[in-house]
């Protein structure tokens, strides 16, 4: 348990990690990481994280990707999976792809993501549905495509070239094992079709 930033990892310069589970941890805040440059998770579980004030499972001032990844179960003040925010750099970039934010809280702002910089999250292919507390998503985001929420609050396009499903209870299972390196939830195969056709085998393995 940290009494500042970072319940498990403050990062202060470049971090990749892939098939991690990150579980369990408190702290100030980002509970499971605090971000001050670089980090890139891929195929990681973010899960059970308690943060006093931001970011239940990350906090980030610079540049966060995060790909096949499972944000859940997390809990904060501010940004209850995810709060973008700080001073640090002139431009922040923050950047979700094939990924499950679900079963987050918070008893602020921003059950999903909390987004405190003009710089829009980018996100693609991702769910952000069943958080408590308060919206799904706060602040500028920038949907690329083929993703979900619950609220209609991604500032999702379902008239795209790539469609997305504002709007969408996905009915995902519960936290389990399901094919992948971690934990994740399944997506029931009525949805199946919201992800790209050209790429199901991440439909399966790393998002739901």
């Amino acid at each position: 348990m940290a009494t500042g930033r970072g319940g498990a990892i403050y990062n202060r310069g470049e971090l990749m990690m892939h098939g991690v589970t990150v579980c369990g941890n408190s702290g100030g805040d980002g509970a499971a990481v605090f971000n001050e440059r670089i980090m890139t998770l891929t195929s990681c579980a973010l899960i059970e994280n308690i943060a006093r004030t931001d970011g239940g499972a990350v906090v980030t001032e610079d540049r966060c990707f995060l790909t096949n990844c499972t944000l859940s179960g997390n809990k904060a003040e501010d940004g209850g999976a995810i709060w973008i925010g700080g001073t640090r750099v002139p431009r922040s970039q923050t950047r979700l792809i094939h990924c499950t934010l679900t079963d987050n809280e918070v008893t602020g702002r921003g059950a999903g993501i909390f987004n405190d910089r003009n710089d829009a999250v980018e996100i693609d292919s991702t769910i952000n549905a069943s958080n408590g507390g308060g919206a799904e998503c706060l602040g500028a985001m920038l949907s690329l495509g083929y993703n979900l929420d619950s609220d209609d609050t991604c500032n999702l396009d379902p008239a795209g070239e790539r469609p997305d499903h504002p709007g969408v209870n996905p009915h995902l299972s519960q936290l389990g094992h399901h094919g992948g390196p971690t934990l994740m939830h399944a997506l029931p195969l009525s949805l199946i079709h919201i992800s790209e056709p050209t790429r199901p085998r991440l439909i399966s393995y790393a998002v739901f």
